[in-house]
């Protein structure tokens, strides 16, 4: 027999909203009200049954409404069962309000609603991002160069030829960044900039050097600051800054990050640090739990499976729906992916950049989820039938909403 290890607190949310609806409620309700406290103190003397061996005490509908309940956890494996003491509306009986979750959730979840937080999860290459290595540059011009010898359209040929142009110019950025920390950029001089690698567990500090192209809206630097071959040119998506700016808006964070990429580990951790320098949207506790790498032909939707982040607590900005399982699809907001060597003109044709769009909807998300959320919680929560473990009855409006 599991005993109950430990109780959970309940969501400051939830109390708050409670409050609130207690403060507009009517006189007909008041009334209600009252007779559910008389009743309740009456039933609070009578003895109450243990069950299962656990003697957690019973809560009536006005505990819960006022967010007083008390929340027991018991850790099976790698799962948390929380159980709800209460007494059932069917049978009038002591019974468990149940729910199965991944460890770790209910604490990562319970947080968030408290600060009125939502998740974020993003994709980096071609979503926010394009890099370029040396040699990923040489094998596009070389791919491109074959295509123009076979191709008969003029105006293809035209098009790919400026996309090698782009390649080209670039290309000879990142040589001189190798060669000499420094580049030649519209006849100036461009010099680097040192820039401290924040730690990640025992790694110790080192220093890499950064070379900020505003006008390009570009950044050279080294993924690994003691490897010159890991030197890479960074494209940063136009409104990225605003994006970030609105993440972060005022101290107040209203989304927390995390990051789903098919790319390789070190180059993952590298470019967010780079996007991320003052740890501002994922912090150095997290970023090895928050930056998370699969292999080629994996699903993304392997993100939601750690335990800290709770899909339906979710959305994500990706240029790819396919890559996220069926479930999981609904919650991607698909952006066009982003080509600014084979399409530069293309996030300037909208009036309104893509990331400025995805900005928006985040917000509109956000919003909607925590409306919906006060409606469930505290108006649904004076209506609902509860479940009796005994009984195996549950009712179907929780069933349909998943808990």
């Amino acid at each position: 027999m599991q005993q109950i290890k430990r109780m959970k607190a309940p969501s400051t949310e939830r109390q708050r909203w409670a409050a609130g609806r207690r403060r507009r409620c009517g006189r007909a309700e008041e009334r209600w009200r009252r007779r559910e406290t008389r009743r309740t103190s009456q039933e609070e003397h009578a003895p109450e049954k243990a069950i299962h061996g656990n003697d957690a005490a019973s809560q009536e509908n006005e505990g819960a409404i006022h967010g007083a309940t008390k929340l027991g956890n018991i850790l099976v494996g790698d799962e948390e069962l929380h159980l709800l003491a209460m007494r059932s509306k069917v049978e009038n009986v002591p019974c468990f309000w149940c729910c199965s979750v991944r460890a770790g959730l209910y604490a990562s979840s319970v947080g968030m609603l408290n600060l009125r937080c939502l998740t974020i999860v993003f994709d980096l290459d071609e979503t926010i991002i394009v890099a370029n290595i040396m040699r990923s540059f040489e094998s596009r011009i070389k791919s491109l160069s074959r295509r123009m010898d076979v191709e008969d359209d003029p105006g293809r040929v035209a098009g790919m030829s400026a996309e090698v142009k782009c390649y080209i110019e670039d290309k000879e950025l990142l040589k001189e960044f190798i060669d000499m920390d420094t580049v030649i950029d519209n006849v100036k001089i461009v010099g680097t900039q040192e820039e401290e690698v924040q730690p990640i567990g025992t790694q110790q500090r080192l220093l890499r050097t950064v070379i900020q192209l505003p006008e390009r809206n570009a950044i050279l630097t080294h993924i690994n600051p003691e490897v010159r071959d890991t030197s890479v040119f960074v494209k940063l998506r136009p409104a990225l800054e605003d994006l970030r700016s609105y993440l972060t808006a005022k101290g107040c964070k209203k989304i927390e990050v995390y990051v789903c990429t098919m790319a390789e580990r070190d180059y993952a951790l590298g470019i967010w640090r780079l996007l991320d320098q003052e740890a501002n949207l994922i912090s150095l506790n997290n970023i090895s739990e928050r930056v998370v790498c699969l292999k080629a032909g994996s699903k993304k939707s392997h993100v939601f499976r750690n335990g800290g982040c709770h899909p339906k607590m979710a959305m994500v900005i990706d240029d790819r729906l396919q890559v996220w399982d069926e479930k999981d699809q609904p919650r991607v907001h698909v952006v066009p992916a982003y080509a600014p060597y084979h399409a530069p003109q293309a996030e300037m044709a909208n009036d309104v950049p893509v990331l400025c769009v995805a900005r928006n909807v985040a917000c509109n998300v956000r919003g909607g989820f925590f409306r919906l959320v006060k409606i469930v919680i505290v108006v649904r929560s004076m209506h609902s039938d509860y479940i009796s473990i005994g009984s195996g009855r549950l009712d179907q409006n929780l069933a349909h909403e998943g808990c």
